[in-house]
């Protein structure tokens, strides 16, 4: 009886034990998504981290009062997790976010337990402004960012694998980073170029086609330009000839002849309207010389008159 007894009480005493260890949850790249519903305080650390020993115990005294505060307490291992701490750009340690429905804010104060418990009991946290969207962990660039800090941590091992297991040199270690990272970015650019020819295939461009046809016509121009002068070359002095017969094909004809052609050429109405002006024309000059013969005429008999005058006076 007095052995159930110890039993039962042991087995009371390691659940206690074990459900206050379980309330401090360790989170991971599989499970770090559960802090965007709900309330979490989230502390990055690293075990070799003076300042992240010495708040241990303070942390996991805040984590027995989460059941009461409504809210989870969980930890982060930036050793084991180094995606997550690139995600949250972890940059000093121990590193202290609340999350409240998907919201992070950096906790700032005190580290101790009652510190954080009145943090959380009296929402201290209203009164500090939540991270920029592309500062918040479930963002394109903070993903990038968690790529980033995992592909260093890769560098990191190799280094140390190169130096220590292998007695290379720091510069010779540096030296074969430089060529794999050449030779890689190579393979990659040649990788890619493949995929988008496969993908994509090339058009000719709209303005080779453009420029191959102004090309074309440019020259079609230059040559029909050619051609013309060549024919001008060739017909001016036919044409020279020809203007030269003409004018004295011209001169040699009668008025009659001209007069025909004149008429030939024009339309009746015109030919009327000619008619008219070449008839007024000539009344014009009739009467200019009547008057020019009166005028001879008036001065004669001026004459005579005064040379009679002259003999009655002798």
């Amino acid at each position: 009886m007095f052995l159930r007894v110890y039993y039962i009480l042991a087995l009371c005493f390691l659940s206690q034990v074990l459900a206050r260890k379980q309330k401090v949850i360790s989170l991971t790249s599989q499970n770090w998504r559960d802090v965007l519903e709900g309330e979490w305080m989230i502390k990055f650390y690293a075990p070799w981290c003076p300042a992240c020993r010495s708040m241990a115990d303070d942390y996991k005294k805040f984590a027995d009062w989460s059941d009461d505060l409504n809210m989870k307490v969980a930890e982060v291992d930036i050793n084991e997790e180094t995606g997550l701490s690139g995600r949250f750009i972890v940059t000093a340690l121990p590193t202290i976010y609340h999350a409240k429905d998907g919201q992070f804010r950096r906790y700032v104060g005190q580290r101790d337990s009652n510190s954080l418990h009145v943090y959380i009991e009296e929402e201290l946290w209203k009164g500090t402004d939540a991270v920029a969207w592309y500062r918040h962990p479930d963002s394109i660039p903070m993903m990038l960012m968690s790529y980033l800090f995992q592909t260093s941590m890769v560098i990191k091992v190799f280094h140390e694998t190169l130096t220590e297991e292998y007695g290379f040199t720091t510069t010779t270690a540096y030296v074969i980073f430089g060529l794999v990272t050449v030779v890689t970015g190579l393979f990659l650019g040649l990788v890619l170029v493949v995929v988008i020819e496969c993908v994509v295939p090339q058009r000719p461009r709209d303005d080779n086609k453009k420029i191959i046809e102004s090309t074309e016509s440019s020259e079609n121009l230059d040559e029909s330009e050619e051609e013309e002068g060549v024919d001008s070359a060739q017909s001016s002095p036919g044409s020279a000839r020809h203007k030269k017969d003409a004018s004295s094909a011209s001169e040699d004809e009668e008025p009659g002849s001209q007069l025909s052609t004149l008429v030939g050429s024009q339309s009746p109405q015109n030919w009327e309207k000619t008619i008219g002006a070449e008839e007024d024309d000539s009344e014009d000059n009739v009467n200019c010389s009547d008057d020019q013969e009166a005028k001879e005429k008036g001065q004669g008999e001026l004459r005579r008159r005064k040379v009679d005058k002259s003999e009655v006076t002798k």
